[in-house]
């Protein structure tokens, strides 16, 4: 069932209020389950992934409501995001880090150009382009052979995802709307945590580690599916 914005608008109201749940019990699960698990599992993999398929169902029933390419951009982002999940169950294995790195660097990447590239606003993008290599300068004595040009690239990726979503909601000129304030929150939240995966596996263990990634990447890829609900996207 899709919808589009000749429904009614409890009809709508209903629809997002049971996604909604439907993400929660799934994010209660992972968290009461198998977050802080000693060893990764598949079962683990899977049941991480389900609250990332609720918004992925989400995002298909509400994708028609406003700009249909801009939902089919985020959809993509949190298609990849999924199997991005699946990779980092196996965390600690090199190879699946990386693969893991390499399918959320495409999420990051549709996610920026669903974003667009109106207004610019260059001077955001030196100040973001600023911290977020002051991070990587940070994270780089912990990093070893292809690890350092892999963290670089998807470095790039999520400062220019970021970049967009803030340059996008216009805060200061009074343009914004309540969908893409939530893309901005969900870009900032999603680049929180991935700050906190590459403190915690570059520079020190951080104290309840994945339950501060997890809760913050959780909050941004539902910040980032609620923004196709914006008619003006």
């Amino acid at each position: 069932m899709r919808v589009t914005d000749t429904q009614p608008r409890n009809g709508r109201l209903i629809g997002v209020i049971a996604w909604l749940v439907l993400f929660t019990m799934a994010t209660s699960t992972y968290f009461n389950t198998f977050v802080g698990a000693a060893e990764p599992s598949l079962s683990g993999a899977i049941v991480k992934c389900l609250p990332i398929v609720a918004l992925i169902c989400f995002t298909l029933m509400f994708r028609n409501y406003g700009n249909s390419s801009y939902a089919g951009k985020i959809l993509i982002g949190l298609f990849f995001s999924a199997f991005g999940d699946v990779f980092l169950t196996w965390k600690n294995d090199t190879k699946m880090f990386l693969c893991g790195m390499a399918a959320f660097g495409v999420a990051q990447l549709m996610f920026g150009v669903a974003f667009g590239t109106k207004p610019t606003n260059i001077p955001l993008g030196g100040v973001l382009s600023a911290l977020f290599g002051v991070a990587f300068y940070y994270f780089y004595p912990g990093m070893k052979g292809i690890m350092a040009p892999a963290v670089l690239v998807y470095s790039l990726l999520i400062t220019y995802m970021v970049w967009r979503a803030c340059a996008r909601t216009q805060l200061t000129s009074g343009k914004w709307t309540w969908p893409r304030l939530a893309a901005m929150i969900g870009a900032i939240l999603f680049s929180v945590s991935d700050f906190c995966i590459g403190l915690n596996k570059f520079v020190l263990p951080i104290a309840y580690a994945q339950h501060i990634i997890m809760s913050t990447y959780y909050a941004a890829q539902l910040c980032l599916a609620l923004s196709v609900l914006d008619k003006e996207a």
